[in-house]
């Protein structure tokens, strides 16, 4: 397991191999005897059956069994909450998260150098992770975790690495045009600050949206995609345009509604949103929307995805599991994991509003495995 969240910035096929191995020594030790019939884990398997059913239901196409199988992942969190575990793994499995992180800035570093390592399309510095969404997300959960190890100062004890590697993963993540992973980082490190010390707690608050602020200017491609995204909501407001970033997510909510509304029991569908979309537009029920742009439309948030594509039948699916998640994390012994966890559910919940598909395989893993591997019950 700390193989597969080293690699996993690195790369989804080393993590994949990795995972196999996993799942092939878990089952050839009879792990499975141990998996308890909880309701979070019932729901995994609810889940996946949604997304499975919904596939064979409706017309199947390559995209579509793409976003079926993510939700495989989710069975992590069965797997990996029938070993038992200490404070000490649970340590290790954090620590191997950030270490792959690092890694991955490191290159990032070796791009912004001049040096070519992939193609990021003018998304910034993400090392080998090719979408600014993923990237944004990812370095946000390991920023939220090395800003709580202030606090702990468990995950990496030395003050001066834990330091440099903050500064390395923020460098990182104000140098990407991931606007979703920078606004979770900045929302949930409230939480962080209201369990600190009494008496470092009021400083925190005054003195962090200085810090930030002085990086928005500092930074210019992060002073460049809000002030961007600023223009798009007040071209919406003033002109009704849709065709900008903001502008179509406020169409994929519409669409999304009028997709419940028409099919509200199974959706329309796995896969099926962008046809859907199209089927309105050309109804006159949707602004009109050039097929050029057909390549980015898609319900862009698991809520959006689950409701639309899977009905209520996947939208209280949806819902369910992450308040079982948020149970599990409330009842656990380990003071620790909790708040680890709680800030996991925040950082899935709050990126979820906005360009993050809870079964994206990147952002599901160490989503599930933190999620799962609960030393509380050790």
């Amino acid at each position: 397991l700390s193989l597969i969240l080293l690699s996993l910035p690195l790369s989804i096929v080393a993590a994949e191999f990795f995972g196999i191995c996993f799942v092939i020594v878990y089952f050839v030790n009879a792990r499975f005897n141990g998996i308890s019939p909880s309701a979070l884990n019932i729901l995994v398997v609810v889940i996946i059956v949604v997304n499975y059913a919904s596939l064979i239901l409706t017309k199947s196409t390559c995209h579509a069994a793409s976003i079926a199988s993510q939700s495989l992942y989710l069975i992590f969190i069965p797997l990996a909450s029938s070993l038992m575990w200490d404070e000490h793994k649970y340590l290790k499995l954090l620590r191997y998260y950030i270490y792959g992180q690092t890694a991955n800035a490191c290159v990032g570093l070796v791009e912004a150098s001049g040096v070519h390592v992939i193609n990021t399309f003018g998304q910034g510095h993400l090392g080998l992770v090719n979408f600014h969404i993923w990237s944004s997300m990812m370095l946000a959960l390991a920023l939220l975790i090395l800003t709580f190890d202030y606090i702990q100062r468990k995950v990496i004890q030395s003050l001066i690495y834990r330091s440099a590697i903050f500064l390395l993963l923020l460098w990182q993540l104000v140098t990407t045009t991931g606007r979703t992973g920078q606004a979770v980082y900045i929302i949930c490190v409230f939480m962080i600050f209201a369990w600190s010390p009494k008496k470092v707690r009021t400083v925190l608050y005054l003195s962090f949206m200085p810090i930030m602020l002085s990086v928005f200017f500092l930074s210019r491609t992060l002073r460049g995609i809000w002030l961007s995204a600023y223009g798009q909501v007040s071209e919406l407001l003033h002109h009704g345009s849709a065709v900008t970033s903001v502008g179509l997510r406020v169409l994929y909510a519409k669409a999304s509604w009028d997709m419940l509304k028409s099919h509200p029991l199974f959706g329309v569908g796995i896969g099926n949103f962008r046809s859907c979309f199209y089927n309105l537009v050309s109804d006159g029920m949707l602004p009109y929307v050039p097929h050029s742009l057909s390549g980015v439309i898609g319900p862009t948030n698991s809520y959006l995805l689950y409701s639309s594509e899977f009905g209520l039948i996947g939208l209280v699916s949806l819902l369910a599991f992450l308040i079982l998640v948020f149970i599990k994390a409330e009842k656990s012994s380990s003071v620790m994991y909790k708040r680890i966890s709680l800030l996991i559910f925040a950082w899935m919940i709050i990126g979820s509003f906005s360009d993050v598909i809870i079964s994206t395989w990147c952002l599901i893993i160490p989503f599930a495995i933190l999620i799962a591997a609960d030393p509380g019950n050790a």
